[in-house]
C-alpha cells in the first residue's frame, strides 16, 4: 500500500517537472495561444506584474520554513496589501521571539494576549490566553 502511494507521488512530482520545463522553454503555451487574435504577446510571465507579490510568497515560505525547523507550528500565513502575517502556535518557545503585545482582550474571565515579532520583514503573531481569577476582573 505504501509503495503505491510513493510511486504516484514521484509520478505527480515528475509530472511538474516536466510541465515547468515545457513553460519554461515555452513550448507549454504555444499550443494555448492565438498569434492572430493577441500579436503583441510573445512570452507570457507571472512575475513582471506581479514581483511584489512573488516576494510576499517568498519571504513567507523561508520564515514559515525556518520557524518549522526551530519547533514552531505555522498555523496560518495571511498575504495582505501592506505586509505579510504567520500565526503560530503558542509555545514557550515563542518567547525566544522577542515579540511585543500587540493587543489584548479580556472576555468571560479570560484574558487573550495577541503577541508579535519582526522575522525578516513578515509579521509573527500568537496568541495567549490565561484564565483570570475572580478577583483581578476590571470593571468600568
Amino acid at each position: 500500500m505504501e509503495e503505491e502511494s510513493t510511486s504516484s507521488t514521484i509520478n505527480l512530482h515528475e509530472a511538474y517537472r516536466k510541465d515547468f520545463e515545457l513553460i519554461k522553454n515555452g513550448a507549454g503555451m504555444k499550443k494555448h495561444q492565438t498569434q492572430h487574435c493577441f500579436p503583441q504577446q510573445h512570452t507570457i510571465s507571472i512575475g513582471k506584474e506581479n514581483q511584489i507579490l512573488m516576494d510576499m510568497l517568498t519571504k513567507a515560505k523561508n520564515v514559515a520554513i525556518n520557524l518549522a525547523r526551530t519547533g514552531h507550528r505555522v498555523l496560518d500565513i495571511n498575504i495582505g496589501s501592506r505586509n505579510v502575517r504567520l500565526t503560530i502556535s503558542p509555545s514557550n518557545r515563542c518567547n525566544l521571539l522577542g515579540g511585543a503585545m500587540i493587543k489584548i482582550s479580556r472576555v468571560n474571565g479570560v484574558e487573550e494576549k495577541t503577541m508579535a515579532a519582526n522575522i525578516d520583514g513578515v509579521q509573527v503573531e500568537w496568541t495567549t490566553s490565561t484564565r483570570l481569577e475572580p478577583g483581578q476582573f476590571i470593571t468600568r
